[in-house]
């Protein structure tokens, strides 16, 4: 029934190639463009109703319900296991998201209980924070789910460059007290369609690839910093990419083996060891391969509140404020004429040579 609006929906608009449904409020985006669709919505049960959308939505008032309670398959296949390039499943998209959003939620619920009041999420929860964004990719070749996660890990670097620079700038409008503000922002990349993915192994290597092709880029790369201006400041922006599975850490025969065997030769096993281990699994064991992108924007670190002066300047200051004999300045002159130096100041230096001068005047008087 979906499928079927949307595609009138499509011949009612020849000039466009796409269907999209958009809200007032952050929750929802759903966008098809060439045969790849993507949708994402942040953490709010209900969106309100788009006032120029042309598709018959299930609705309770002037809200619409944002999860269908039908239960099709995420990717939308047909009966020979093939998409064939059709559109995948609104409906499906939806499921893949909600299960993943329920999944996540109650995995942070349950991680934080004990954090906040009973009945509350805590405030240290990103949910509650309104950081965490959701997308699916519908597609179910590896190659462009591939092409798709370089192109978020792109955007999101960039997000956070626009940032800092969009925070230079008001410091230069509005001057140095103004204080800039750091960006965080938690991307949820739920892929539900593909089969090639559906190993843990495989998965896991994938990522760890590109990951490995993330680093080599940094380190191999050439930076152009040495072309900007010495006055220009640069934000830190960090990205991680962190990945979760449906059989996260599941172990191969042979590494079975030899935990088995080690266990033996120990002797005796931890228990509270191997239930904290299987509980931090379970907490990334996802209903779908999902990847879980952040990035971070952070001001450049001010380790002073002006920066120190030239070398020549800073010796020329400490001449200035101190003008007496050191300690320092004495070892100094010892080391250089190799042997000590009177501290007697030179007018009792001078009474003491009268007085020398007076005793041998009175030996001679004697004599």
């Amino acid at each position: 029934f979906y499928l079927g609006t949307l595609l009138l929906l499509v011949l009612e608009s020849p000039s466009t190639n796409a269907y999209s449904v958009f809200s007032s409020h952050p929750a929802l985006v759903s966008t098809c463009e060439n045969g790849s669709c993507a949708s994402s919505f942040t953490a709010s049960n209900r969106m309100a109703r788009h006032e120029s959308s042309r598709l018959n939505y299930r609705n309770k008032g002037n809200d619409m319900l944002m999860y269908d309670s039908r239960s099709d398959p995420p990717n939308g296949k047909g009966k020979d296991g093939n998409s064939g390039g059709r559109i995948p499943s609104t409906d499906g998209v939806f499921m893949a998201l909600a299960k993943t959003e329920s999944w996540i939620s109650s995995t942070l619920e349950k991680s934080n209980r004990s954090a906040g009041p009973t009945g509350q999420m805590p405030e240290g929860n990103p949910y509650v924070r309104k950081e965490v964004s959701y997308v699916c990719e519908t597609s179910d070749e590896v190659a462009t789910i591939v092409a798709g996660i370089f192109r978020r890990l792109r955007e999101a670097r960039e997000t956070g460059e626009m940032h800092g620079r969009i925070q230079e700038a008001q410091i230069m409008e509005k001057g140095p007290e103004y204080s800039p503000g750091t960006l965080r922002q938690t991307n949820v990349v739920v892929i539900p369609s593909s089969d090639e993915l559906k190993s843990w192994h495989d998965y896991d290597n994938l990522i760890q690839v590109i990951n490995q092709a993330r680093r080599n880029s940094r380190d191999y790369v050439i930076n152009s910093a040495m072309d900007k201006d010495s006055s220009e400041r640069e934000w830190v922006v960090s990205v991680n990419c962190a990945h979760l599975h449906p059989n996260y850490g599941e172990k191969t025969s042979k590494e079975i083996m030899e935990e088995m065997k080690k266990e033996e030769e120990e002797g005796e096993v931890d228990m509270h060891l191997k239930e904290y281990k299987e509980r931090r699994l379970q907490a990334r064991r996802s209903p779908y391969p999902t990847l879980v992108l952040e990035v971070r924007a952070l001001p450049p670190p001010d380790f002073g509140e002006s920066t120190p002066p030239p070398p020549a300047e800073a010796m020329q200051q400490e001449e200035e404020v101190d003008g007496k004999v050191t300690s320092d300045d004495i070892k100094k002159l010892e080391a250089l004429f190799g042997k000590s130096v009177a501290l007697d100041h030179p007018a009792s230096s001078k009474d003491q040579d009268e007085d020398d001068d007076d005793d041998d005047d009175d030996d001679d008087d004697d004599d």
